[in-house]
């Protein structure tokens, strides 16, 4: 009987040091969504697992700056292609000075569509030269990047 007497006792303070500092809370886990670069019709979803911007979100963005940020790297490097920069402004230079001189503005961005490594988008400027019009956005993927390719007007021709 002498052991049990021993051994209950410690048992008891095993148990109480087992248990102590340790909470008894619900595991959480955030659900994981995951994103294709490639899909039509509109896009991906929102953002989901800390994978970054959907491709949706990136054309936005890309067309966003480009119009609208007045940042000459974002406008005129990093997400234009060469074709854009030298049909719009004839090159890098004159492309950096035009942006410069515009500051920048919102612009309400709406029907991405997305179709493999192309992509299409209307743009709506707040200010600048294109004030309210709409502007037709094409856009290719390059590497991992979405790259303005080139931007036609709606308004007419003339004085």
């Amino acid at each position: 009987m002498r052991k049990l007497t021993i051994a209950l006792p410690l048992l008891a303070v095993t148990a109480a040091l087992a248990a102590c500092g340790e909470k008894q809370e619900p595991a959480t886990t955030a659900p994981v969504t995951t994103q294709s670069t490639t899909s039509g019709g509109g896009g991906g979803g929102g953002q989901g697992g800390g994978q970054g911007p959907s491709p949706r979100e990136q054309v936005t963005r890309a067309v966003e700056d480009v119009i609208g940020s007045g940042d000459v790297g974002a406008a005129c490097v990093e997400l234009v292609t060469a074709k854009y920069v030298k049909a719009a402004y004839g090159d890098e230079q004159g492309c950096k000075a035009a942006v410069s001189k515009q500051g920048s503005f919102d612009v309400a961005v709406s029907k991405v569509e997305i179709q493999g490594d192309a992509a299409t988008a209307k743009a709506k400027p707040a200010r600048g030269p294109n004030k309210g019009e709409t502007i037709t956005a094409k856009l290719v993927l390059q590497g991992d990047t979405w790259r303005v390719d080139s931007l036609r007007s709606n308004a007419p021709a003339g004085p």
